[in-house]
């Protein structure tokens, strides 16, 4: 009886530890994305458009406001685009917020620096929990996060998509909205492109899909 009250609330714990960890990291989100609309400089975001439509070859002339490709740009523009400091502006971000951060808050922000749009299939979806089963489609890896940023009643069992996430206490989370991808053709071509660039360059898939995932996601928009 005791052995299964311990269960119990080793489970109750990580629940509660779970959902703080959602609450820092959805807190530390929209910080990030104030600190983007108000803080950073108009010449650094002229200067990320013209690399943005140089590099991916999407113009961003009269895109509206709110558009998909618009939410593609800012989200590139916080976590993947460097400065002309050679940081992301995200990392700018937490360089200035520190001091007023607390310890859990830094560690989630070094978890924001590292994450790269990811390109999953959807296994499947729980709307009690509001998460979705993903597999990522390189290494099969399968795991459960956390969507709230996103209605999961909208996805379906064999859809495809990218995502941005970070690991936190049980369940992964996602950071910003999901993409979804319209075939799996566009999978098929990252995949080709990423093995001869990892072939000729080296690079590892984490650092390949930080340089070149927009390029594929604006395929579906």
């Amino acid at each position: 009886m005791k052995k299964q009250e311990s269960l119990i609330n080793l489970a109750s714990y990580k629940r509660k530890k779970q959902q703080q960890a959602e609450k820092h990291t959805e807190d530390l989100y929209e910080q990030s994305l104030l600190f983007l609309e108000r803080e950073t400089n108009i010449r650094e975001k002229v200067r990320a458009k013209f690399i943005f439509s140089k590099k991916f070859s999407l113009p961003l002339e009269r895109v509206p406001s709110g558009s998909d490709l618009d939410t593609l740009f800012r989200q590139w523009l916080l976590f993947d685009y460097k400065t002309a400091a050679n940081k992301t502006v995200f990392h700018q971000f937490l360089n200035v917020k520190s001091g007023q951060m607390k310890e859990t808050d830094r560690m989630l922000g070094a978890l924001f620096l590292t994450a790269p749009w990811e390109p999953v299939e959807i296994l499947e979806f729980d709307c009690d929990e509001n998460s979705l089963i993903v597999q990522n489609i390189l290494h099969k890896h399968k795991e459960m996060v956390r969507c709230p940023y996103t209605q999961e009643k909208a996805w379906k069992p064999g859809n495809m998509a990218f995502i941005r996430k970070i690991p936190l206490v049980s369940n992964g989370m996602l950071i910003g909205p999901p993409f979804r991808v319209k075939d799996g053709e566009i999978f098929e071509g990252l995949r080709d492109h990423y093995e001869n660039m990892s072939t000729d360059h080296g690079i590892t898939w984490r650092s390949y899909l930080k340089e070149n995932a927009a390029r594929f996601i604006a395929q579906s928009l």
